[in-house]
């Protein structure tokens, strides 16, 4: 069995204001609330990790190729589940045999 890769990153709105936390390449929105934290993790049979940016008031997290997702509260407990595979960008189209029309 390959090894996979695992990323996490923690999180926290110091602010007395909700902060939007944006789970790419999957677009899911969470509403951090004041003095929270969330653990976003991202699995994935390619080595990689998790990006942060900031977007004004916004963070986003951004996973990379063939990850699958989770997020999870400052407890451990899970919150979210991303079964949906993140498709695999990193092969070149060069490498996909395609053999043409019929003939």
């Amino acid at each position: 069995m390959k090894a996979e890769t695992t990323s996490r990153v923690g999180i926290r709105n110091p602010s007395s204001s909700p902060v939007l936390v944006i789970f790419e390449p999957w677009a899911y929105e969470y509403t951090l609330p004041p003095g929270a934290t969330f653990v976003f993790e991202a699995t994935s049979p390619l080595p990689g990790w998790l990006s942060v940016e900031h977007d004004g008031p916004n963070v986003i997290v951004s996973a990379w190729d063939s990850c699958v997702g989770k997020v999870f509260n400052k407890a451990g407990q899970l919150l979210h589940e991303l079964n949906t595979r993140v498709p695999d960008f990193s092969t070149p189209a060069a490498q996909h045999k395609n053999p043409g029309p019929a003939v």
